[in-house]
């Protein structure tokens, strides 16, 4: 679909202070009129709108404010959103900064700072990693900026959000932290600080699923399946089996069996499963659990857990 346009009639009581899209976008009066384009399937865009009221507004007011997505003078959707004016003291100010938990060498990484409770004049200070992090876009254009170190000046009353793009350096090493932080004062004395951590991962989670029967009956015959996926050399899988429970036969042969613990070792990777064929025995309870534990960990260090229930019949 293409010559979309986003258009928000500001309520008047509001006051347009600053317009940041990475669209092109125009004012007229109170009338913002961003131009979209194509809109195709993929990451959703992001365009704000700073505003302020009159000091002389009454507290309790209500203002809605309404904003469409239009194409060819044809609404294709619309949202809402209602304002209650509150009394000028300020509350506890608050930040939040959010990125991935875990990234990639080469791929993108978005830092979102949200704020609220200010007053007027809310200065935001982001640092950004000082190693392994290349910004390439930001929403809204900051004040200042010193190397790694971001300032915006006279933010959006009350609350407000500023957005970082940019991309994981591709040499990074793994395990490496991005650490990030920001802070945000305001003209009433409010401060605080929020931080975030991105580690990074440049080989593929460990992962593992271990299924048996959901019920058992002693002196029978039982067969619970490993399977994990992921691993890279020098992997080792531990099997956990509870008191009663005694091994017939496992496919692969287990590397070593010390009482109820089986390990294998050297498995086949990425991907893989073990074979366990069980026999529960007359020291199980009838109406007890059957709880089978397993863990699988290789050269990377990561680590992956599974368990599987069941339910001993009389």
């Amino acid at each position: 679909m293409g010559n979309v346009v986003l258009e928000d009639d500001v309520p008047e009581p509001f006051e347009i202070v600053r317009v940041s899209s990475e669209s092109p976008h125009s004012v007229e009066g109170q009338r913002v009129r961003i131009s979209i384009g194509a809109l195709d399937k993929g990451p959703a865009g992001l365009a704000t709108i700073d505003v302020a009221l009159p000091e002389n507004l009454s507290p309790g007011v209500s203002i809605r404010n309404v904003a469409r997505l239009a194409a060819e003078d044809q609404t294709i959707a619309e949202a809402a959103d209602l304002v209650v004016v509150r009394s000028a003291q300020a509350g506890r100010i608050a930040c939040a900064l959010r990125a991935q938990v875990y990234a990639r060498p080469g791929t993108p990484l978005r830092y979102a700072v949200r704020y609220k409770n200010g007053t007027g004049n809310n200065t935001l200070t982001v640092s950004l990693p000082e190693v392994g992090f290349a910004p390439s876009g930001f929403v809204p254009v900051p004040s200042l900026t010193a190397a790694n170190v971001l300032e915006y000046a006279q933010l959006a009353r009350t609350a407000g959000m500023v957005r970082v793009d940019g991309n994981v350096a591709p040499d990074v090493a793994d395990g490496t932290v991005l650490y990030a932080w920001a802070a945000i004062k305001d003209d009433a004395g409010n401060a605080n600080i929020c931080e975030h951590r991105s580690e990074v991962r440049t080989k593929e989670r460990l992962a593992l699923f271990l299924k048996g029967p959901a019920k058992w009956r002693r002196s029978s015959t039982y067969t619970a399946v490993a399977r994990y996926s992921g691993a890279l050399p020098n992997n080792e899988l531990t099997v956990v089996l509870p008191d009663g429970v005694e091994v017939i036969a496992t496919q692969p042969a287990a590397t070593r069996q010390e009482g109820n613990v089986l390990k294998f070792q050297f498995l086949q990777v990425p991907a893989g499963l073990v074979k366990l064929k069980l026999r529960a025995t007359a020291l199980l309870n009838p109406g007890g659990q059957v709880v089978l534990y397993a863990t699988v960990t290789d050269e990377s260090g990561f680590v992956a857990t599974s368990t599987t229930t069941a339910t001993l019949l009389p």
